[in-house]
């Protein structure tokens, strides 16, 4: 089934690039109020809204699976309206409704900005995790004194007599990100070092450092400046910040890292009219060199900054890569039974409807997966008419579900043909790309390399509705999975952990460094 790329690097939009785009047109920037008094009412309207979608279109107030989710849909709201009091302006708002939205700790319950943000602030460094401290990797002596600055290379490990980890706890993962998953306590010691005026925390001031080589430097005091506010500038700026955390995101492709060593970058699993093609071009040519990929020494599959998308495409580049015969053999082996609880509301089956009609020059009129997306339409239109809030598919009774990542084959299991697999993740690998991950990972001689992926929620299929204010959507996900055998945010560890800067040239040489290592003949 069709499933939305989590952007989130969610509420990571806070700290990324803002865009004009909201719910995919292109719209005039919304008024945006100017006085505290307004801000609050905004802020409350916001949360009511919030608060009355996620429990009227989404299934967390009807199966006991979500009972977490329906604790915090009330307690949170409670917290987030008291806050609300104190809201002064934009950036109260943003973290008022980041407290709520991100208090669900589910991937697919998040905030999509429009217009600009308000402005960040910087040290004038830039830091990338390293364990549980940070190392400066970039400063810019533009932003302040060049002697108030550390160097490159120092590792900064306490903050105002706090270590990094404790301060993430408290300053970042309550506003934004998730602290179960590995990737986002590692970006959130970056996050650490941006900072929003609010009312509700205030960033780090002094900070111990020592040098690249642990001897102790002077302690460091803090000078937050405004990251470049003009278009061109504070674009260059974010991507900058966004290289340091987890790299950049690959173009689609199939190159030569050497010889017998082919890479496919799959960036994303989304359907679009500019993602379509790429996604129908990648499939094309890895059939083209089907068996000259699998018969060289490696193959690697790049799933940097591939946050999911649309399912069929994660069959489809599997299927191009192994086979269907092999994935089918080396299929997960769950045996647990398994179910789906559709909200059944009218706002939801008119966006299923609308999007089998959409997709019908991608995946034609008769397809299967479009048919089965009018049945799904048609069943969740009777639970509706006959007064139930939900519509089952799959199992009554379900499993418990959860444990069958720990169960996938060892890396050094003989593959199904001479080259050998490699898995490359970020972090970022989640919903429609976790879903790849569940075929490829399952196939012996397949090495996980980089990062644990992300992990899913037990909410899926989303769909964007606006907030009040029209300067934020949030997300509806319509569906919630029951007795998988990949559980709530389960990530898949990895078999070769890199823990180097996460800039492309250095990843590459890192991978092929692991290939080189493991496949000339002496150490086969």
């Amino acid at each position: 089934m069709h499933k939305t790329t989590r952007t989130s690097v969610i509420w990571q939009v806070i700290c990324t690039l803002c865009t004009t785009v909201f719910c995919g047109l292109a719209i005039a920037a919304p008024v945006k109020p100017t006085t505290p008094d307004a801000w609050r009412e905004v802020t409350r309207n916001d949360l009511a809204s919030i608060k009355a979608q996620l429990g009227s279109q989404t299934p967390i107030l009807h199966t006991p699976a979500a009972a977490a989710l329906n604790e915090w849909l009330n307690k949170g709201y409670d917290e987030a309206l008291s806050r609300a009091a104190r809201v002064q302006s934009e950036a109260d708002w943003l973290t008022t409704l980041g407290f709520y939205v991100n208090g669900f700790r589910d991937p697919h319950i998040y905030l999509s900005f429009s217009g600009e943000l308000p402005t960040a602030r910087w040290p004038g460094f830039l830091v990338a995790a390293s364990g549980e401290k940070g190392v400066v990797v970039e400063r810019d002596a533009g932003a302040n004194a060049p002697d108030s600055l550390p160097n490159t290379g120092d590792v900064i490990t306490r903050c105002d007599g706090k270590t990094l980890r404790e301060l993430t706890s408290a300053l970042v993962f309550p506003y934004v990100m998730n602290e179960k998953l590995p990737a986002d306590q590692r970006k959130a010691i970056s996050r650490l070092f941006i900072y929003r005026d609010n009312s509700f925390f205030k960033p780090p001031t002094n900070c111990e450092r020592t040098s690249a080589t642990g001897e102790p430097l002077s302690a460091l005091t803090l000078n937050w400046v405004s990251v470049p506010t003009e278009k061109m500038a504070a674009a260059a700026w974010w991507r900058r910040y966004n290289a340091v955390v987890a790299g950049p995101t690959p173009e689609f492709g199939v190159t030569d890292l050497a010889e017998g060593m082919a890479w496919v970058s799959i960036p994303t699993f989304s359907s679009g009219p500019t993602t379509t093609p790429k996604l129908e071009a990648l499939v094309e040519e890895i059939k083209k060199r089907g068996d000259g990929l699998r018969n060289g020494r490696a193959i690697v599959l790049d799933t940097r900054g591939n946050g999911g998308g649309n399912s069929m495409w994660a069959t489809r580049v599997a299927e191009a890569v192994f086979g269907k015969e092999v994935l089918q053999r080396h299929a997960m082996p769950y045996s647990g039974e398994t179910g789906i609880d559709w909200r059944a509301s009218a706002e939801n089956i008119a966006y299923w409807r609308e999007w089998a009609d959409k997709m019908i020059p991608e995946i034609g009129r008769f397809s299967l997966k479009r048919l089965g997306t009018l049945a799904l339409v048609s069943s969740m239109q009777s639970a509706l008419d006959d007064g139930k809030p939900l519509h089952r598919e799959g199992s009554r009774q379900v499993s418990v579900g959860g444990g069958i990542t720990s169960k996938r084959p060892k890396a050094n299991e003989k593959s199904p043909f001479p080259a050998r697999v490699y898995f490359l993740s970020n972090g970022s690998c989640g919903s429609a790309c976790l879903d790849f991950a569940d075929k490829v990972l399952f196939v012996p001689g397949v090495t996980l390399v980089g990062a644990p992926t992300s992990g899913d929620g037990v909410l899926m299929d989303i769909r964007f509705s606006p907030l009040p204010s029209g300067l934020a959507d949030v997300t509806i996900p319509m569906k919630i999975a029951l007795g998988r055998g990949r559980g709530n945010l389960e990530v898949y560890d990895v078999d070769r952990r890199y823990e180097g800067n996460w800039d492309d040239a250095a990843v590459r040489a890192w991978v092929r460094a692991q290939i080189e290592q493991e496949t000339t003949p002496a150490n086969k």
